[in-house]
C-alpha cells in the first residue's frame, strides 16, 4: 500500500542536468499537451504547463543530481489547467564512469481522499502556501528518524505528552529525545528547538507510514 494512497497513472520523464527533457513516456506527453515528444524535447519545467510550481521542484532535482533519493508530493497543472498533488521519485541514471549524467522522473497522482485530508491539516501550520512534503529525505543534522518524526509533530503543534500517545512511547522518553535535540542543534528552549525545526524544513518531512493513520495522529 503506498504511503499516500492508491496511485493513477504513471509518469516517465528523463532529463540532463540542465533540466531538459531528453525523453518520455506518452502519459507526461499527453499531460503537457504535446502531440508529440518532439514538441517538448528539449524543454525545462519552466516552459510547461506547470511552471508556476518549478520553485517547488528545483529542490528536489538538485538533490537528485547529487545522489540523494526520496519521495517528494507535489502540485502539478496539466495543459487544460486542472491541478492535482503527485508523488515523485527522481533518480540519478550514471554514466559509464560512475557519474550522474541525467535524472530519471517517476509520479503518480494521489487519489485517495484522505491525502486531501492531510495536505489540509498540514497547509493549516505551515507559514507559507504551496509547501511541499518529503519522504525520505535525508537531513544534515546527523538526526535518527524517530528525532526527525518528534521535530515534525513538534512543528505541527504537538506538545510532548501528545507526542508520546502518537509514537505510543512514555512521556519520559520523549522528554528525553527533546532534551537530546536541544542539545545536539544547540537550542536552549523547546520554543527554539520548534522554530529550528520550522526553518530547517522539518514541518515538510512526513513521516513514513499510511496516511489514513497520519492524518488521525495529527488530529490528537
Amino acid at each position: 500500500m503506498s504511503i499516500l494512497g492508491a496511485p493513477l497513472k504513471c509518469f516517465l520523464v528523463e532529463k540532463d542536468k540542465d533540466w531538459k527533457i531528453i525523453t518520455a513516456n506518452s502519459a507526461f506527453k499527453e499531460l503537457a499537451g504535446a502531440k508529440d515528444i518532439e514538441q517538448i524535447k528539449g524543454l525545462s519545467d519552466y516552459e510547461l504547463p506547470w511552471s508556476e510550481y518549478t520553485h517547488l521542484y528545483l529542490p528536489h532535482h538538485i538533490d537528485a543530481l547529487a545522489g540523494e533519493i526520496y519521495s517528494s508530493i507535489l502540485p502539478v497543472k496539466n495543459y487544460a489547467g486542472d491541478i492535482n498533488l503527485y508523488m515523485h521519485t527522481r533518480i540519478g541514471k550514471k554514466d559509464a564512469e560512475g557519474n550522474i549524467s541525467s535524472l530519471l522522473n517517476h509520479f503518480v497522482e494521489m487519489a485517495d481522499p484522505a491525502w486531501q485530508e492531510l495536505n489540509t491539516l498540514l497547509a493549516k501550520k505551515s507559514p507559507v502556501p504551496e509547501q511541499g512534503y518529503y519522504i525520505n529525505k535525508s537531513n544534515l543534522f546527523n538526526l535518527t528518524p524517530k528525532e526527525s518524526e518528534i521535530l515534525f509533530y513538534l512543528t505541527q503543534g504537538k506538545t510532548a505528552k501528545q507526542i508520546a500517545r502518537i509514537l505510543l512511547r512514555s512521556f519520559r522518553t520523549i522528554e528525553s529525545h527533546i532534551a537530546r535535540l536541544k542539545a545536539k542543534l544547540h537550542c536552549r528552549t523547546t520554543a527554539e528547538l520548534i522554530i529550528f525545526a520550522m526553518t530547517h524544513g522539518f514541518m515538510r518531512m512526513l513521516p513514513k507510514e499510511p496516511v489514513g493513520s497520519l492524518v488521525e495522529k495529527l488530529k490528537v
